[in-house]
């Protein structure tokens, strides 16, 4: 299936690949800001030099701070485990440069 978005066309294969592309665009319309920016398939160099893909990264300034929220849309039948957690959230850590 393609879809197409304002800039481009995507090619999606996965049902993961489709719910990032669905939450992009719930993120984009909610949206009232125009400094806020929503990136698909990101990917951000960690604190060791190595590129890490974020599905859906969203940045923005509040108060003159900059934030990113990192969002990972995978298609999982079960309950996940503690590990998958805990290593999103060492994913996170190790980006945190490109948030200050």
């Amino acid at each position: 299936m393609k879809l197409i978005g304002k800039s481009k066309s995507i090619k999606v294969g996965k049902k993961g690949t489709l719910f990032e592309l669905l939450v992009h665009r719930i993120e984009n319309s909610i949206k009232n800001d125009e400094t806020i920016i929503i990136e698909t398939n990101k990917y951000i160099e960690n604190i060791e030099g190595f590129k890490r893909q974020i599905d859906v990264f969203i940045t923005s300034t509040i108060n003159s701070y900059p934030i990113g929220i990192a969002i990972e849309c995978k298609d999982h039948s079960k309950i996940i485990d503690v590990e998958k957690i805990e290593s999103f959230k060492c994913k996170c850590q190790r980006i945190q440069k490109e948030l200050l």
